[in-house]
């Protein structure tokens, strides 16, 4: 495996009274796509914005490519890592191409980059996310679904080293979901670092090459596919009774419920 482009050592981040994340370690490298799993509040999406640089650890610290977060300037951040965040807007007045063509932005004072080099990037990343036909669509007269694809194909755009997905399917159906998956897993496999949160423990397991478990803002345990999607682990974490079967079709396990926890649920 290459060595680590992402690593985070005793991360801990604290809003108020509340630890988030508490004393993570975590790694991704070139060439693998890494899961975040865990249920509601588990602390995924505030790891994914740590390790985007978009929050800085209270403890503990965060590199990037061999450069620190807290040291490095929002320019150098853009050029080293693209983020899909959990949240997209709504209502904004551009159309889909000039939307896409924002993620050129960091390289637009890279003498080696032409403005075909750009085009190229744009139209690549539109056609992979199947946004193609709507490139000039005023973004705000979009389904949700396909506002997520147009904020994917410019993180796509972008072309960074680093890849940084908070539920990259959300609001998608399935044969799009699927789409965007695969595209996640080919980024890995052309050697970027690609770290995605899943609340589809299935998807999970057919497209992650490992998986960090987070439970209260701790990692509850890392691993191969098949170390972490285990039915007493996950049983345990989301207080669901749940199985761990092989996929009959894929490669990979198969998580099944099998009933309710005794326990309640956490609220929200």
């Amino acid at each position: 495996m290459a060595e680590p482009s992402v690593i985070a050592s005793r991360v801990s981040f604290r809003v108020g009274g509340a630890t988030l994340i508490d004393a993570v370690d975590f790694h991704a490298a070139p060439g693998e796509l890494v899961g975040l799993l865990g249920p509601n509040g588990a602390g995924k999406s505030t790891l994914i914005r740590l390790l985007s640089g978009e929050l800085l650890p209270g403890e503990g610290s965060i590199v990037l490519n061999g450069a620190s977060t807290a040291s490095t300037s929002p320019k150098d951040l853009s050029r080293a890592r693209s983020v899909l965040g959990q949240h997209v807007p709504v209502d904004t007045p551009f159309t889909v191409r000039s939307i896409v063509e924002m993620g050129r932005h960091p390289h637009r004072h890279d003498p080696a980059l032409t403005s075909e080099d750009d085009r190229r990037a744009v139209e690549e990343a539109m056609r992979r996310t199947g946004v193609g036909e709507l490139a000039e669509r005023v973004y705000a007269t979009l389904s949700s679904g396909e506002r997520l694809r147009v904020f994917l194909a410019r993180v796509l755009a972008q072309e960074a080293p680093i890849v940084l997905l908070d539920e990259p399917t959300a609001n998608l159906d399935i044969g799009h979901s699927e789409a965007i998956l695969t595209e996640a897993k080919a980024l890995s496999r052309a050697s970027h670092t690609v770290v995605s949160v899943f609340h589809d423990l299935n998807a999970a397991a057919s497209y992650c090459d490992r998986i960090c478990l987070l439970a209260e803002g701790k990692v509850r345990v890392t691993g191969s596919v098949r170390e972490v999607l285990r039915g007493d682990v996950l049983s345990d974490v989301y207080r669901q009774k749940l199985e761990v079967v092989d996929h009959p079709f894929r490669d990979c396990p198969l998580v099944l419920v099998v009933g309710q926890d005794d326990r309640p649920v956490p609220a929200w």
